[in-house]
C-alpha cells in the first residue's frame, strides 16, 4: 500500500498523530483511526498498551457483622394478635442472623437459610 510505503520512506519513526495531520495537509481524505489500523497492521506502527479498565472489580473485604441490617415489622401472625417480627442480617455474608418476635426467639422456617 503507498500510504505505508511513503511511511516508511519519508516519516519512519513519526507518531501516528503527527504522520495524519502532514498526510491531511498533503491532501489525504482517510479518518485517524483508518490510517493507525492500516500502519499497525503493516506492522510500522506498535499499539499502545492497553490502559487497564475504567472500574475494576475489587475482591470483598473480609468483615463480617460490619453492617447488619435491622428490620422490625408488626404483623398479624394469629387472627386479632398483632406481633413484631425483627430480623437482622448481615450485609457482607448476605445471611440472615436472627428472627425475634414479641414473645421471645423465634424459629424461622428453614427456607430462609439463617446462619443461627
Amino acid at each position: 500500500m503507498a500510504l505505508v510505503e511513503r511511511y516508511r520512506r519519508q516519516q519512519a519513526g513519526w507518531n501516528v498523530k503527527s504522520f495524519h495531520a502532514w498526510y491531511q495537509r498533503d491532501g489525504g481524505k482517510r479518518s485517524y483511526t483508518w490510517i493507525k489500523n492500516q500502519l499497525q497492521e503493516a506492522g510500522v506502527v506498535q499499539k499502545a498498551p492497553g490502559r487497564g479498565k475504567h472500574r475494576k472489580r475489587r475482591t470483598r473485604a473480609a468483615g463480617p457483622g460490619m453492617m447488619l441490617h435491622q428490620d422490625a415489622s408488626p404483623h398479624e401472625w394469629v387472627p386479632g394478635v398483632k406481633w413484631d417480627l425483627v430480623a437482622t442480617m448481615d450485609g457482607h455474608q448476605r445471611a440472615l442472623l436472627d428472627v425475634l418476635g414479641r414473645l421471645g426467639k423465634v424459629r424461622p422456617p428453614a427456607s430462609w437459610a439463617c446462619a443461627t
